[in-house]
């Protein structure tokens, strides 16, 4: 992997970091039927992505292609 890989990989991570934080706010303002419950759901599969994002860069980064 290139250092421009894993530069994309550095970037969709932030992206995602900056949609879990607008699901959290969803999540902590009032209630609202269906939206709330969307952004809890949202919330654990943006995670579930973050988390392969950050298990490939420490992957790379043992393997010295970064």
């Amino acid at each position: 992997m290139s250092e421009a890989d894993a530069e994309d990989l550095v970037n969709a991570r932030a992206k995602l970091v900056e949609e879990r934080r607008a699901c959290a706010k969803k999540i902590a303002g009032p209630y609202k039927r269906g939206e709330t419950e969307d952004a809890r759901q949202r919330i654990v599969e943006l995670q579930m992505v973050i988390d392969a994002i950050d298990r490939a860069l420490e992957d790379e980064q043992r393997r010295g292609s970064i």
